[in-house]
């Protein structure tokens, strides 16, 4: 699997889920995010490896990070299947 976390943070920022690249936000903004996407993902199985189950971990650490409820998450999962399969092709 060929996924870094610059390829993380990168698809994070394309999707924007939260607008804050839109507001200017500073270039680490999604660090953090993306290192605990990759690391769970590094740890998962990879035949379990499919852009559901990456959406969910997303989720899980999107939650986390920036306090979102069940409904916000909800709201974002359509992103969140984005970036996944951004981060799964040629992966």
């Amino acid at each position: 699997m060929d996924i870094s976390v610059a390829k993380v943070k990168l698809a994070m920022q394309r999707e924007d889920v939260e607008g804050l690249i839109e507001l200017r936000a500073p270039d680490d903004e999604y660090d953090a995010e993306a290192q605990a996407v990759l690391s769970a993902l590094m740890a998962m199985p990879t035949p379990e490896l499919n852009p559901s189950a990456l959406a969910a971990i997303i989720s899980v650490v999107w939650a986390k990070s920036f306090g979102r409820t069940e409904e916000e998450i909800k709201l974002r999962m359509p992103a969140f299947l984005n970036i996944a399969n951004q981060l799964l092709i040629k992966a």
